[in-house]
């Protein structure tokens, strides 16, 4: 739970403040649903291979039309750079918001 307590210091678990739309031409769930369960298995590089490449992996494989002038790579970008910098840059994402 957040600012649960182990031994002497909190753990800080940050949530989400923020989130960003798109609008898609249409969507693949079962496309989603394989390339997440790849994901699964494929292991963790820190740079190359982690949960915002493995997102996009699986935004891709429901929107193909998510290309990357729309969804930029991920490769050796912290996440939230890439939500406040990359997704800025790329074209059709709506402005970030507060939940």
């Amino acid at each position: 739970m957040r600012g649960e307590v182990t031994g002497k210091k909190p753990i800080d678990l940050r949530t989400y403040d923020y989130y960003r739309c798109i609008n898609t031409a249409g969507g693949n769930l079962a496309a989603a649903q394989k390339t997440y369960t790849q994901n699964v298995h494929n292991g963790y590089a820190v740079l190359t291979n982690n949960c915002l490449t493995k997102a996009l992996s699986i935004f891709r494989s429901y929107s193909p039309a998510l290309t990357s002038a729309y969804l930029p790579s991920g490769m050796y970008k912290a996440p939230n750079y890439y939500f406040t910098t990359s997704l800025n840059k790329a074209r059709g994402w709506e402005r970030a918001r507060t939940y």
